[in-house]
């Protein structure tokens, strides 16, 4: 990477960063990041800012990718410019003092170089050596102490802050309260003791208690009784941690009366970074995420990602500014932290154990990311496809790369990759379709089934009722004869009897003596009941036989 016309330069100047690759294998993809933060709408090998501001102090990387691999280069902008008041700082800034003990006062600056202050406006009273503490690069702490003997020392005083690109004069207006508290800001080493001071400005200070309230930006906590001796109460802080952070608030009450402290007395502990959340998100394909959310004051000085013991590569890590929570008197409260992301894009094997180790100037934080973890968040189904960053940087506006503060932690946007879960509810369907044909199938079988039975007992039906309408068709001639009874069924034998018979009674036109020979129509007839000496059981049915004999007499 190259800077033009150069990686330091004043504020408003024009900056032109080009990113240079070499590769056989192409196309090749350009992505621009700030600070770790993706630059949107920005994928071209050069990089414009027409008026380059403070906010866009900081480290520019350029990363390249084709379908090889990816390669990514970094480059430091420094940029120029005169003191400024942070913007969460008011000007005048108000303080509240008591006369004859010593006042704090401080303000937070943005400056480079590095300012020199002094005093400028005074009121009377007796003023301190100003001292310059940076906080980072460009930004300063500015604090002193001011104490004031008598009534006419209130009012206004001034510190002006100035270095080789200009100044900034900084008001500070001492007020007197009935109730007031000293000091306004204090820090608290781990496992050290501090004392906070509430006074209250009254001629008679009898009969009167003081409370104190703990509280993180407005959410309260819990109260703390002081000790009061007269008109003053004292908290004592006692082998202090990150959950003594916050403000303080003191309030004195009587049986008519109750009066507050106007400012809060804010409490920074500085030691070790703290945990406040481990994650492990699983993208597309087979790359992971490790996220590592922390509270760290001081700022860390370097993290460490490790896989067995090994350290990884830095480009495969990030840090930025987030916000983490936390649990202090059973209440949730939101502080500024730090996040750390590891991003595994290659296959990894989940009997590996990676940590992430955290450093500031107090000690050191170990963070370990389990086998259980590792193979929780895909069982969990947790996807993300793309960290998307709400830092923005565009030709047309840019003062967004570097705002005073925290920035958003990066957002997820899940994908399109089935999960455990739908993966079961797929299979359960399917496995639902497949027994539903099979059901309708077997149903349509039984119904075919029952129709051809339906139509062979018909088939069988048919053939009797056929016979029995002929019977009773060649036995139209002959006269009714009773029915015989046939619920107890008996033998019979039938015996052919020789009758003669005058044959012309019997010749119809169909039927001729002559071609038939000595067989007559009736003698057929009794030749086809069957032979002589024929026994047939008739048993109870849905059949009916009808016996006829001709004779003489006609009997049964």
């Amino acid at each position: 990477m190259r800077a033009e016309p150069s990686s330091v330069l004043e504020e408003e100047s024009k900056l032109t960063i080009f990113c240079i690759t070499e590769t056989n294998t192409f196309p090749v993809n350009i992505q621009w990041l700030f600070e770790g933060n993706i630059i949107q709408e920005e994928n071209s090998d050069v990089l414009y800012i027409d008026k380059v501001n403070r906010n866009q102090f900081g480290q520019y990387s350029c990363r390249a990718t084709n379908r090889v691999g990816s390669g990514q280069a970094n480059i430091n902008i420094t940029v120029r410019y005169k003191p400024y008041l942070q913007k969460n700082e008011s000007n005048p800034k108000l303080f509240e003092a008591v006369i004859n003990y010593p006042t704090h006062v401080d303000v937070m600056i943005q400056s480079f170089p590095r300012p020199e202050c002094s005093w400028t406006d005074t009121n009377g009273g007796k003023l301190a050596i100003i001292k310059v503490a940076e906080i980072r690069a460009d930004v300063f702490a500015v604090s002193s102490t001011i104490m004031l003997q008598k009534e006419s020392q209130f009012g206004l005083y001034g510190i002006r802050a100035r270095n080789l690109y200009g100044s900034i004069d900084i008001k500070i207006n001492l007020v007197s309260r009935v109730v007031s508290i000293h000091p306004l800001h204090i820090s608290c080493n781990v496992s050290s003791t501090i004392e906070l001071e509430c006074f209250l400005t009254i001629n008679d200070s009898s009969n009167w208690k003081s409370l104190w309230l703990h509280s993180i930006k407005g959410n309260k906590l819990e109260e703390r009784p002081g000790i009061t001796l007269g008109n003053k109460s004292t908290l004592t802080i006692a082998f202090c941690d990150y959950r003594d952070i916050g403000d303080y608030t003191c309030t004195w009450s009587s049986q008519n009366k109750i009066y507050s402290s106007t400012h809060q007395a804010t409490v920074a502990v500085f030691g070790s970074p703290i945990l406040a959340s481990r994650n492990v998100y699983r993208q597309t394909g087979e790359s992971v995420l490790l996220r590592v959310k922390f509270y760290s004051v001081p700022e860390p000085i370097s993290i460490v990602w490790l896989e067995n013991d090994k350290r990884l590569h830095l480009n495969r890590s990030s840090l930025m500014r987030t916000i983490v929570a936390f649990k202090i008197s059973n209440t949730e409260v939101i502080v500024d932290g730090f996040s750390s992301n590891l991003l595994l894009e290659e296959p990894i094997s989940y009997d590996n154990q990676f940590s992430c180790q955290v450093t500031n100037e107090y000690g050191y934080m170990d963070v370990l990311f389990e086998e259980r973890m590792l193979i929780g968040s895909i069982k969990d189904g947790n996807t993300i496809t793309k960290i998307v960053q709400t830092t923005t940087l565009s030709k047309s506006n840019t003062s967004s790369l570097k705002p005073a503060g925290y920035t958003d932690e990066p957002t997820h946007t899940s994908t399109g990759t089935l999960t455990n879960d739908q993966i079961y509810i797929v299979i359960c369907g399917v496995v639902l379709v497949i027994l539903f044909i099979v059901v309708t199938v077997f149903i349509k079988n039984q119904i075919r089934i029952n129709q051809i039975h339906k139509r062979a007992d018909r088939q069988t039906v048919v053939p009797v009722v056929s016979l029995q309408y002929q019977e009773r068709e060649r036995s139209s001639d002959l006269p009714d004869l009773p029915q015989r009874n046939i619920e107890n069924p008996e033998y019979e034998e039938i015996h052919s009897i020789p009758i003669e018979v005058e044959t012309e009674e019997y010749l119809t036109p169909e039927h001729d003596s002559s071609k038939s020979g000595s067989d007559s129509s009736i003698e057929r007839q009794y030749l086809e009941l069957g032979p002589p000496h024929t026994y047939e059981e008739i048993s109870l049915s849905r059949r009916e036989l009808h016996v006829y004999s001709t004779g003489g007499d006609m009997h049964e």
